[in-house]
């Protein structure tokens, strides 16, 4: 065995696919350099590795969190109609009390864990995010849907966003599993702060629930943290990349993590789950809140690098955006049907579709929150869109629902015949489900 459990190098998983060496190689190292004062499992299987908090930093100096702020203000207000009341939060693993953890002063980090990683990518590739939402090329207006290939290649994204100075922003998002057509693929929902007018590269702190099985080795949302210092050119320590593949976040809590898998989704129709996300620039760090819990930090002096201080994120962000987004490892990403959100178009609304509410901006150093008042683009609505209601008159203040099925369904011809017409029905849930009876008589179903 690999030194910490690890599958060796060239050895394969259960269904035969080799893992890429150099990022097998690449991980390991990153073990090694750790502290680890115990390595345990959550009930789901995640590997942590259990580190002292002041490791982090060369001096062992961790910062403190923003102080509490008062609650915030809910409008004296109905939620919006048909979104019904059962809107209970998501759960983490490792707020089971009887969840295995490390000694008191530790926080956990995440292990690859190869035996269940699709990882063939080059390690560049592996480590990028590539996103790519390049709102500084977006005009100040509503996009047009676009018929061509989504920019950049392979990603669609359904966006409200801000144009405005912002020192931090909060979002409350219900959480759902997407089905991805691909195990290259991901669908995530998030918030991001930006900083693209004052610099001649985007830089962004990204935060949201992300299903992507290249990534996290199983299909279901798990949280996740990123941020670019370069447009995404490339990922590195300090640089940029996800979550703690790379060197940059600061790890406070002992509960809640990037990467962290997120128990309890919504149903169609049913009881929504929902994750409570906040980024608030404090004393020179982009602090994240999730729930009632700042997890960690992005020390601002990451996006300084050579530049003047007061024109990075480092110091402010000049745009927030609250999106969906979809990536197709297809050659022809046209042709994906990785769904969005739930898979439901916007216009499902309440009780159908993903939401993003009490979508709010701060607007000062101070910590002062107001509505957002984001404009909608996507990409191609015929996929996945957005139907935005800013500063309603709900308590659900300024909101939207985004979603959608991506392309159509091809089927590929492989000979011989069915002896009927194939019956359509819906299900109550809006789901279509297809019937054929077989040349042997059998029923069968899509």
């Amino acid at each position: 065995m690999a030194e910490h459990g690890y599958l060796q190098q060239g050895t394969q998983r259960q269904d035969g696919i080799a893992t890429n060496d150099s990022i097998v190689r690449y991980f390991e190292a990153r073990t090694r350099r750790l502290d680890i004062v115990k390595t345990t499992r959550t009930p789901s299987g995640q590997i942590l590795d259990w580190v002292p908090i002041q490791s982090q930093h060369p001096e062992g100096k961790i910062a403190s969190p923003p102080p509490d702020e008062r609650a915030a203000t809910v409008k004296a207000a109905d939620p919006p109609a048909g979104v019904g009341s059962a809107h209970e939060a998501s759960t983490f693993e490792l707020e089971d009390k009887s969840a295995e953890r490390g000694p008191a002063g530790t926080v956990p980090i995440v292990r690859k864990d190869f035996s269940r990683i699709h990882a063939t990518t080059s390690l560049r590739a592996y480590l990028a995010k590539g996103r790519g939402k390049r709102l500084a090329a977006v005009a100040r207006k509503p996009v047009p849907d676009l018929v061509a290939d989504p920019d950049p290649f392979g990603y669609f994204h359904a966006t409200a966003t801000d144009y405005a100075t912002c020192f931090g922003g909060e979002t409350v998002l219900n959480v759902w599993d997407p089905a991805l057509q691909n195990s290259g693929d991901h669908s995530l929902m998030q918030l991001g702060i930006l900083n693209t007018l004052d610099l001649p590269q985007l830089q962004s702190l990204e935060v949201g629930w992300e299903v992507s099985n290249d990534q996290y080795g199983d299909w279901d949302p798990h949280l996740f943290v990123y941020y670019t210092t370069n447009g995404y050119t490339k990922d590195d320590d300090n640089v940029g990349g996800y979550n703690q593949d790379v060197d940059g976040w600061v790890q406070v809590s002992d509960t809640i993590f990037p990467a962290a898998r997120i128990s309890g989704t919504s149903v169609r129709g049913g009881d929504q789950r929902i994750v409570a996300i906040k980024c608030q620039l404090y004393q020179s760090n982009w602090w994240v809140k999730v729930k009632d819990i700042w997890i960690g930090y992005y020390p601002a002096s990451l996006y300084m690098g050579n530049q003047s201080v007061f024109s990075t994120l480092g110091d402010h962000g000049d745009q927030i955006g609250f999106w969906g987004e979809v990536f197709s490892a297809d050659d022809d990403p046209n042709v994906t049907t990785t769904q969005m959100g739930s898979g439901s178009f916007g216009e499902a609304g309440g009780g159908q579709a993903c939401y993003q509410r009490n979508l709010r901006v701060q607007t000062d150093r101070a910590g002062t929150m107001a509505d957002a008042s984001g404009l909608p683009s996507a990409e191609n609505s015929s996929y996945y869109d957005i139907v935005p209601q800013m500063a309603s008159a709900t308590s659900w203040g300024s909101y939207f629902y985004a979603g959608g099925p991506g392309g159509a369904i091809l089927w590929a011809p492989l000979g011989g015949q069915w002896p009927g017409d194939p019956a359509v029905a819906q299900n109550a849930d809006g789901r279509l489900e297809v019937f054929l009876r077989g040349n042997d008589t059998n029923l069968y179903h899509l």
